[in-house]
């Protein structure tokens, strides 16, 4: 499984997601709201902020804890 595919398993996962807000005081849960506010967050650059700290969050929380399989 790559980085890529774990963020997105995560993503998927609104009870970890729930979690990591309340843990970390983040607000993942809002990402990707539409409207308006939507297109605000993504002109001013909040909405990649936002997922490139979601991925950091996700590396250090899960995939580095993840075991590695050799094939």
């Amino acid at each position: 499984m790559t980085f890529g595919e774990v963020v997105l398993v995560c993503a998927a996962n609104r009870e970890l997601v729930a979690n990591i807000d309340r843990l970390k005081g983040t607000r993942f849960l809002e990402m990707g709201r539409g409207g308006i506010a939507g297109m605000i967050d993504e002109a001013t650059g909040h909405q990649h902020d936002q997922c490139a700290e979601f991925c950091a969050i996700v590396y250090d929380l899960v995939w580095v804890r993840l075991p590695r399989v050799s094939a």
